[in-house]
């Protein structure tokens, strides 16, 4: 039906089709992540259904709400008062050492 150099050919130019599609999905993903990363924190802010620091009032031994999962500040409410805690036993905070290469 098709020779060697027709099947190339043909090949080539879906493989062609193919990346070119995914580099059009690529780009597309990157423009729309850019475009909101710098305003999801402060829309989740105001989005949450408790208040920031929530979860580091929370208790350890109960499961985190369903509403705390996907939200970019999870991890800034978790040691919201983490440092006001350490204040209070008089611990120190330690420093993070940056790397010299």
């Amino acid at each position: 039906m098709f020779d060697s150099a027709s099947l190339f050919w043909l090949l080539l130019g879906i493989m062609g089709m193919i990346a070119a599609c995914l580099l059009l999905m690529a780009y597309e993903m990157a423009k729309r992540d850019h475009g909101g990363r710098t305003k999801e924190p402060a829309r989740a802010a105001k989005e949450c259904a408790y208040f920031f620091g929530f979860l580091s009032k929370y208790p350890f031994d109960k499961p985190i709400p369903n509403e705390c999962f996907g939200c970019v500040l999870a991890l800034s409410c978790i040691k919201a008062v983490e440092s006001e805690r350490m204040e209070a036993a008089g611990e120190k905070k330690v420093e993070a050492v940056p790397i010299q290469p």
